[in-house]
């Protein structure tokens, strides 16, 4: 009984950082971030592929944003894309522990969203991918495009995740997201 608690408390923290690296990067799609802080002087916007990124998506990026803390963001858009990147050290609550752990908490968030867990998650051993169509705001009213998002993962030395949303879902295919999220890792 004590290990089904804890099994159902971790999958509780992974979904819930999901959902926050899902739900925080779409609205940035909507209105672009703007901060008097520097993102160059944040330790995950110097993991930022930004090079890559802007050969990637053909553009320049813009509006970047950069939190340092106990969940460390970075945020950039690239021509109508919105690009989240975020970490956390291991052992940070709420953080998946292994690509497993973490995929089980997408394919419950993507299940509870109606949404097929099997076609919308893919393990690619050292990385996890999902990805989501948002076709409601936070208040439940439709909105005006549909938001293609996908979002992949890492663990080994500590959570590294890469979210991009834009209204295109060539965009954002694992296929893009995965190269940039492994780029960022070998930043560190």
């Amino acid at each position: 009984m004590g290990k089904l608690l804890g099994d159902r408390i971790v999958r509780s923290g992974v979904i819930t950082v999901l959902a926050v690296s899902l739900a925080s990067v779409a609205p940035s799609l909507l209105a672009e971030q703007t901060s008097p802080t520097s993102a160059s002087q944040t330790k995950v916007c110097q993991l930022m592929p930004t090079t890559e990124l802007e050969a990637t998506y053909r553009g320049k990026a813009t509006n970047p944003h950069g939190i340092d803390g106990e969940y460390s963001i970075c945020t950039a858009n690239i021509r109508g894309l919105a690009i989240k990147l975020q970490s956390a050290a291991l052992g940070t609550p709420g953080v998946p522990t292994s690509i497993s752990v973490g995929l089980a908490g997408a394919r419950m968030m993507l299940g509870q969203a109606k949404q097929k867990p099997e076609d919308n998650t893919k393990d690619f051993g050292n990385v996890g991918c999902m990805s989501m169509k948002i076709t409601r705001g936070f208040d439940g009213k439709p909105l005006a495009k549909r938001l293609f998002t996908s979002s992949c993962f890492l663990v080994e030395g500590g959570y590294l995740n890469l979210t991009i949303a834009g209204d295109d879902a060539k965009q954002v295919g694992f296929e893009k997201v995965k190269p940039l999220l492994e780029k960022a890792a070998a930043l560190r």
